[in-house]
């Protein structure tokens, strides 16, 4: 059966959760199973989970805009961070969060730091593409990209830290 404060499994038997150290009290006419307890999302896992759907919207929102002078008429182009050459890696990260958050495993950890360490790197290499196109502006997905990778990575330093305070061998056993 599983706690009903806490959501992790315990003995059947069991006076106290050895989670959250909260006492059980057992009705004898119910009793929970796998498949009857729906075990309730920890605070890393909705914050891991928000993140990853947001940076996986984030994709395919107008990440920059380049409009180009000409003599008669300017030229205007909306790039998606789809359309860029990182793309793939945030699609690839965010689905790889979304699943480890729902399974709920602690190694969400390394695809958010990923994910921030990215986020980073293409924040801080369109400041060098810049200067060559005078015109070029930043879209919604930009910070919105920043802001999904933040919550991803808070909520995978929290998973880590949730599951090391349980598990005294250490975190990644």
């Amino acid at each position: 059966m599983f706690c009903k404060y806490c959501g992790q499994p315990i003995s059947d038997d069991a006076q106290y959760c050895p989670y959250c150290k909260k006492e059980l009290h057992h009705d004898p006419y119910v009793h929970d199973t796998a498949h009857s307890h729906h075990k309730p999302l920890q605070p890393w896992q909705l914050l891991s989970l928000f993140g990853s759907f947001l940076l996986f919207i984030t994709i395919f929102l107008p990440f920059f805009t380049i409009t180009t002078p000409m003599i008669i008429i300017n030229t205007t182009k909306v790039y998606t961070l789809f359309e860029t050459a990182y793309g793939l890696y945030f699609l690839f990260l965010s689905v790889l969060c979304i699943i480890l958050a729902l399974l709920r495993q602690k190694i969400i950890i390394f695809p958010a730091i990923g994910s921030f360490l990215l986020t980073l790197y293409v924040i801080f290499s369109y400041d060098q593409v810049r200067p060559q196109y005078i015109y070029a502006t930043k879209g919604i997905a930009f910070y919105l990209m920043f802001a999904s990778s933040c919550l991803l990575l808070t909520g995978g330093i929290l998973a880590f830290a949730s599951h090391a305070k349980r598990d005294p061998e250490g975190p990644l056993h």
